[in-house]
């Protein structure tokens, strides 16, 4: 009974952040016009390591014909301390793209980034 209410628990907890779902609802399908994040990196200017963000993107983005991503560094972290990052996104709309949406330097206080499929 327990590992079914912890197995319960976590499907709601994932799913309430967009985690679970079929190859089709998480934009893994190439017919689909949704996205399909392939790599966002936070500092790319400052020369981190690209495809830093890529998780969190996804996360909230594959799936959808349109995110507006809000770039945060108390949710990315800060990998080039004193460094203005910028933001970078690439992403596929179905078999469309690859596709671009970017944020100049200091974009990790809450700028949006949009990434649209049309």
């Amino acid at each position: 009974m327990l590992l079914r209410s912890l197995a319960t628990a976590a499907a709601v907890i994932l799913g309430t952040h967009g985690l679970v779902g079929t190859a089709s609802a998480m934009g893994n399908d190439p017919d689909q016009n949704v996205i399909r994040v392939t790599s966002a990196t936070y500092g790319a200017s400052c020369r981190v390591a690209p495809g830093n963000a890529t998780y969190d993107v996804a996360a909230r983005c594959n799936g959808l014909p349109f995110c507006n991503y809000k770039v945060s560094y108390k949710v990315l972290g800060d990998p080039a301390y004193g460094c203005k990052k910028d933001f970078q996104v690439r992403y596929q709309c179905g078999r469309r793209g690859p596709f671009q949406a970017s944020a100049p330097g200091e974009a990790g206080y809450g700028t949006p980034v949009a990434l649209i499929c049309k």
